[in-house]
Protein backbone atom coordinates (compact mmCIF):
# COMPACT_ATOMS: atom_id res chain seq x y z
CA UNK A 1 0.00 0.00 0.00
CA UNK A 2 1.62 3.44 -0.81
CA UNK A 3 1.88 6.05 1.82
CA UNK A 4 -1.14 8.23 3.21
CA UNK A 5 -1.52 11.84 1.57
CA UNK A 6 -4.26 14.64 2.55
CA UNK A 7 -7.18 15.26 0.08
CA UNK A 8 -9.98 17.72 0.79
CA UNK A 9 -13.59 18.11 -0.58
CA UNK A 10 -16.71 19.91 -0.33
CA UNK A 11 -17.16 16.06 0.66
CA UNK A 12 -16.67 13.14 1.33
CA UNK A 13 -17.46 11.76 -2.62
CA UNK A 14 -15.11 15.10 -3.71
CA UNK A 15 -12.03 14.20 -1.65
CA UNK A 16 -12.59 10.50 -2.79
CA UNK A 17 -12.55 11.64 -6.02
CA UNK A 18 -9.74 14.26 -5.32
CA UNK A 19 -7.63 11.41 -4.10
CA UNK A 20 -8.32 9.21 -6.92
CA UNK A 21 -7.04 12.06 -9.39
CA UNK A 22 -3.74 12.12 -7.91
CA UNK A 23 -3.12 8.44 -6.83
CA UNK A 24 -4.77 7.75 -10.59
CA UNK A 25 -6.75 4.90 -8.70
CA UNK A 26 -10.55 4.70 -9.05
CA UNK A 27 -12.24 5.19 -5.48
CA UNK A 28 -12.77 1.00 -5.01
CA UNK A 29 -9.19 0.92 -4.52
CA UNK A 30 -8.83 4.00 -2.42
CA UNK A 31 -7.95 3.14 1.43
CA UNK A 32 -9.21 6.18 3.48
CA UNK A 33 -10.10 8.07 6.82
CA UNK A 34 -11.61 10.62 7.53
CA UNK A 35 -9.56 13.28 9.57
CA UNK A 36 -11.72 16.15 9.90
CA UNK A 37 -14.99 17.20 8.94
CA UNK A 38 -17.30 21.02 8.94
CA UNK A 39 -20.65 20.07 8.48
CA UNK A 40 -22.99 22.94 6.70
CA UNK A 41 -26.23 23.49 5.78
CA UNK A 42 -27.46 21.29 3.71
CA UNK A 43 -24.21 20.01 2.57
CA UNK A 44 -22.86 23.58 1.86
CA UNK A 45 -20.04 25.23 3.31
CA UNK A 46 -18.61 21.84 4.35
CA UNK A 47 -15.37 20.25 4.26
CA UNK A 48 -14.15 17.00 4.34
CA UNK A 49 -10.10 16.30 4.92
CA UNK A 50 -9.23 12.50 3.94
CA UNK A 51 -5.91 10.39 4.41
CA UNK A 52 -6.23 8.16 1.49
CA UNK A 53 -3.77 6.03 -0.19
CA UNK A 54 -3.71 3.12 -3.19
CA UNK A 55 -4.52 -0.26 -1.97
CA UNK A 56 -3.47 -3.26 -3.91
CA UNK A 57 -6.18 -5.01 -6.18
CA UNK A 58 -7.47 -8.16 -4.11
CA UNK A 59 -5.86 -11.45 -5.48
CA UNK A 60 -8.80 -14.49 -6.03
CA UNK A 61 -9.08 -16.46 -3.01
CA UNK A 62 -7.61 -20.05 -3.23
CA UNK A 63 -10.86 -22.66 -3.31
CA UNK A 64 -10.60 -25.12 0.15
CA UNK A 65 -11.78 -28.58 -0.53
CA UNK A 66 -13.69 -29.88 2.24
CA UNK A 67 -13.62 -33.68 2.45
CA UNK A 68 -16.70 -35.49 3.99
CA UNK A 69 -16.22 -38.52 6.15
CA UNK A 70 -17.79 -42.08 4.73
CA UNK A 71 -21.13 -42.19 6.04
CA UNK A 72 -21.48 -39.22 7.44
CA UNK A 73 -24.99 -37.60 7.00
CA UNK A 74 -25.48 -34.75 4.24
CA UNK A 75 -26.43 -31.62 5.75
CA UNK A 76 -29.33 -29.93 4.13
CA UNK A 77 -28.82 -26.44 4.01
CA UNK A 78 -30.87 -24.35 6.53
CA UNK A 79 -32.93 -21.26 4.45
CA UNK A 80 -33.00 -18.17 6.58
CA UNK A 81 -34.90 -14.94 5.07
CA UNK A 82 -32.97 -12.11 6.57
CA UNK A 83 -32.37 -8.92 5.56
CA UNK A 84 -28.44 -8.49 4.31
CA UNK A 85 -25.89 -5.47 4.86
CA UNK A 86 -26.19 -4.75 1.18
CA UNK A 87 -30.42 -4.43 1.37
CA UNK A 88 -29.62 -2.61 4.73
CA UNK A 89 -27.46 0.12 2.96
CA UNK A 90 -29.91 0.69 0.38
CA UNK A 91 -32.57 0.90 2.10
CA UNK A 92 -31.56 3.33 4.11
CA UNK A 93 -30.24 5.98 1.79
CA UNK A 94 -33.84 5.61 -0.44
CA UNK A 95 -35.47 6.04 2.67
CA UNK A 96 -33.07 9.46 3.09
CA UNK A 97 -34.24 10.57 0.36
CA UNK A 98 -37.88 10.22 -0.08
CA UNK A 99 -38.32 11.51 2.86
CA UNK A 100 -35.62 14.62 1.95
CA UNK A 101 -38.16 15.53 -0.93
CA UNK A 102 -41.49 14.89 1.19
CA UNK A 103 -39.96 17.49 3.33
CA UNK A 104 -39.05 19.97 0.76
CA UNK A 105 -42.63 19.36 -0.77
CA UNK A 106 -41.37 19.32 -4.03
CA UNK A 107 -43.54 17.40 -7.00
CA UNK A 108 -40.91 14.98 -7.97
CA UNK A 109 -40.64 11.04 -8.71
CA UNK A 110 -37.60 8.53 -7.37
CA UNK A 111 -36.17 6.00 -9.71
CA UNK A 112 -34.04 3.22 -8.98
CA UNK A 113 -31.68 3.25 -11.75
CA UNK A 114 -28.65 0.21 -11.76
CA UNK A 115 -27.90 -1.45 -8.47
CA UNK A 116 -24.39 -3.20 -8.29
CA UNK A 117 -22.15 -4.28 -5.65
CA UNK A 118 -19.88 -1.07 -5.75
CA UNK A 119 -22.46 1.40 -6.96
CA UNK A 120 -26.29 2.31 -6.44
CA UNK A 121 -27.58 4.70 -8.72
CA UNK A 122 -30.84 7.21 -8.29
CA UNK A 123 -32.58 9.22 -11.26
CA UNK A 124 -35.13 11.85 -9.89
CA UNK A 125 -37.51 13.27 -12.33
CA UNK A 126 -40.73 15.46 -12.07
CA UNK A 127 -41.79 18.71 -12.72
CA UNK A 128 -40.10 20.66 -9.66
CA UNK A 129 -36.54 19.33 -11.00
CA UNK A 130 -34.81 22.58 -11.29
CA UNK A 131 -35.32 22.94 -7.59
CA UNK A 132 -33.61 19.93 -6.15
CA UNK A 133 -31.09 20.73 -8.96
CA UNK A 134 -29.95 24.03 -7.63
CA UNK A 135 -27.15 26.30 -9.07
CA UNK A 136 -24.51 24.40 -10.97
CA UNK A 137 -26.05 20.99 -9.46
CA UNK A 138 -25.15 22.10 -5.88
CA UNK A 139 -28.33 21.26 -4.08
CA UNK A 140 -28.19 17.78 -5.99
CA UNK A 141 -24.66 17.25 -4.55
CA UNK A 142 -25.66 17.91 -1.27
CA UNK A 143 -28.58 15.20 -1.24
CA UNK A 144 -26.27 12.49 -2.82
CA UNK A 145 -23.70 14.05 -0.45
CA UNK A 146 -25.80 13.46 2.85
CA UNK A 147 -27.62 10.02 1.40
CA UNK A 148 -23.79 8.55 1.70
CA UNK A 149 -23.23 9.85 4.86
CA UNK A 150 -26.83 8.56 6.45
CA UNK A 151 -26.12 5.02 4.39
CA UNK A 152 -22.61 4.67 5.97
CA UNK A 153 -23.51 5.21 9.48
CA UNK A 154 -26.50 2.75 9.18
CA UNK A 155 -23.92 0.40 6.85
CA UNK A 156 -20.62 1.70 6.70
CA UNK A 157 -18.54 0.34 3.41
CA UNK A 158 -17.08 1.36 0.14
CA UNK A 159 -20.20 1.74 -1.86
CA UNK A 160 -20.97 5.03 -3.89
CA UNK A 161 -24.48 6.55 -4.09
CA UNK A 162 -24.96 8.26 -6.97
CA UNK A 163 -28.17 10.61 -7.09
CA UNK A 164 -29.01 12.32 -10.64
CA UNK A 165 -31.90 14.61 -11.51
CA UNK A 166 -33.75 13.92 -15.46
CA UNK A 167 -29.88 13.89 -16.99
CA UNK A 168 -28.81 16.59 -15.11
CA UNK A 169 -25.35 14.80 -14.34
CA UNK A 170 -25.33 14.14 -18.52
CA UNK A 171 -25.80 17.39 -19.66
CA UNK A 172 -23.03 18.85 -16.91
CA UNK A 173 -20.18 16.38 -18.29
CA UNK A 174 -21.53 17.53 -21.51
CA UNK A 175 -21.24 21.36 -20.98
CA UNK A 176 -18.39 20.88 -19.40
CA UNK A 177 -16.79 19.50 -21.92
CA UNK A 178 -17.63 21.75 -24.49
CA UNK A 179 -16.57 24.99 -22.66
CA UNK A 180 -12.92 23.18 -22.11
CA UNK A 181 -12.67 22.89 -25.80
CA UNK A 182 -13.29 25.90 -26.47
CA UNK A 183 -10.93 27.32 -23.87
CA UNK A 184 -8.67 24.78 -25.41
CA UNK A 185 -8.67 26.42 -28.94
CA UNK A 186 -8.02 29.63 -27.52
CA UNK A 187 -4.86 28.53 -25.56
CA UNK A 188 -3.13 26.99 -28.70
CA UNK A 189 -4.54 30.40 -30.63
CA UNK A 190 -3.48 32.83 -28.25
CA UNK A 191 0.01 30.78 -26.34
CA UNK A 192 -1.63 31.62 -23.14
CA UNK A 193 -2.67 29.74 -20.66
CA UNK A 194 -6.28 29.93 -19.10
CA UNK A 195 -7.51 29.63 -15.30
CA UNK A 196 -11.15 28.41 -14.90
CA UNK A 197 -13.12 28.45 -11.77
CA UNK A 198 -13.24 26.49 -8.96
CA UNK A 199 -14.87 23.42 -9.39
CA UNK A 200 -15.51 20.26 -7.95
CA UNK A 201 -13.28 17.55 -8.06
CA UNK A 202 -15.38 15.29 -10.16
CA UNK A 203 -16.40 18.48 -12.34
CA UNK A 204 -12.79 18.82 -12.43
CA UNK A 205 -12.24 15.09 -13.44
CA UNK A 206 -14.18 16.36 -16.59
CA UNK A 207 -12.22 18.60 -17.69
CA UNK A 208 -9.36 16.96 -17.46
CA UNK A 209 -10.25 13.99 -19.42
CA UNK A 210 -11.83 15.80 -22.03
CA UNK A 211 -8.72 17.16 -22.73
CA UNK A 212 -6.24 14.67 -22.48
CA UNK A 213 -6.03 14.12 -25.49
CA UNK A 214 -5.97 17.40 -27.36
CA UNK A 215 -2.78 18.40 -29.34
CA UNK A 216 -0.92 21.59 -27.81
CA UNK A 217 -2.29 22.29 -24.54
CA UNK A 218 -1.68 20.26 -21.12
CA UNK A 219 -3.95 20.69 -17.93
CA UNK A 220 -3.24 20.33 -14.15
CA UNK A 221 -4.93 21.67 -10.82
CA UNK A 222 -4.02 24.16 -8.37
CA UNK A 223 -5.79 25.52 -5.26
CA UNK A 224 -6.95 24.22 -1.77
CA UNK A 225 -10.62 23.46 -1.46
CA UNK A 226 -13.71 25.16 -2.39
CA UNK A 227 -10.84 27.36 -4.31
CA UNK A 228 -9.38 24.43 -6.50
CA UNK A 229 -9.64 25.11 -10.20
CA UNK A 230 -8.34 23.63 -13.64
CA UNK A 231 -5.44 25.75 -15.28
CA UNK A 232 -5.22 25.09 -19.37
CA UNK A 233 -1.66 25.77 -20.33
CA UNK A 234 0.45 25.47 -23.40
CA UNK A 235 2.17 22.32 -23.67
CA UNK A 236 5.94 22.77 -24.03
CA UNK A 237 7.30 21.43 -27.58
Amino acid sequence: MDEKQKFEGSNLEDALASAGEALGAPVSLIEYSVVEEVKGFLGLGSKVVIEASKKEAPSPATPVSITKEEGEPEEKPVLVEEESNEDIFFDTAKEFIEKTIELMGIKVNLIIDTVTEDRIAFNIVGEDIAILIGKFGATLDSLQYLACIIANKKYPCKRRIVIDADGHRAKRTKELQERALKIAEMVVKHGREAVMEPQSANDRRIVHMALRNYEGVKTYSEGEGMERHVIISPKDN
